[in-house]
């Protein structure tokens, strides 16, 4: 049995042993319910969860609760009877490239083909570009609006912006934004804009309600009300 989970963690992947078998699954939610005799949590990890300033996730294999591990981003378990190997299948480090004799100007060519590429392969199926008005946001789905109208493609692409009205510094971020959607439909891309209003959904301010989309200790629970309205509007 393979368990094997991508090379930037960005989905997560957990297993168990259960009596004589091993069971894994995306959810540590569910090997909680269904699988966990009794729940018992690891104070190790809790506290190495503290001191490494609240990462988003803590590189070590194992979890919140005993009797739970982690598949490590870019690792390969393998399951054989009682014995279980660790593969470190991808390591970044390994691709970097030495860059010496390369200008400024040619290092900035190839960070923006690579940037094009990277918006260019996630061009299918519903897309969706969170516009804060700030740079990266911005142009990321200005090249997106460009890539899809060059491209002649019929995806849509919806732009997701947080607008706020009562702070006059948070306000501010309107006109970019403003400013970012006008270059955006200048292209012929169909575009759909979604504005959400979140004078009422600032960090924290959901601090202490349930979320059904967080199964460990995760920063992003700073900006929950903003994550809940998302999903309550179905984005």
């Amino acid at each position: 049995l393979l368990a094997m989970r991508d090379i930037l963690g960005s989905f997560p992947l957990y297993w168990m042993r259960y009596k004589s078998v091993i069971i894994i699954s995306t959810s540590i939610r569910q090997l909680v319910t269904n699988f966990l005799p009794k729940i018992n949590l690891d104070f190790e990890y809790i506290a190495q969860y503290l001191v490494r300033h609240m990462e988003e996730e803590v590189q070590v294999t194992n979890t919140p609760f005993l009797g739970i591990q982690r598949v490590l981003r870019g690792h390969l378990l393998e399951f054989n009877k009682d014995l279980t190997k660790d593969k470190l299948y991808w390591v970044w480090e390994n691709k970097i490239k030495d860059s010496d004799g390369i200008s400024l100007e040619e290092a900035g060519k190839h960070i923006f083909e690579l940037l094009l590429k990277a918006v260019k392969e996630r061009l299918y199926g519903d897309i969706s570009c969170h516009l804060s008005g700030g740079r990266d946001s911005t142009t990321i789905s200005i090249l997106a609006a460009k890539l899809l109208t060059e491209e002649n493609k019929s995806e849509k692409l919806q732009t997701i912006s947080c607008v706020y009205k009562k702070d006059p510094k948070m306000s501010e971020e309107n006109q970019f934004i403003e400013v970012a959607e006008r270059t955006i439909l200048s292209y012929k891309a169909d575009t759909k804009r979604t504005k959400i209003d979140c004078d009422d959904n600032l960090d924290f301010n959901n601090f202490f309600e349930p979320h059904p989309f967080l199964d460990e200790p995760r920063s992003a629970l700073a900006r929950s009300s903003i994550l809940l309205l998302s999903i309550k509007a179905g984005i």
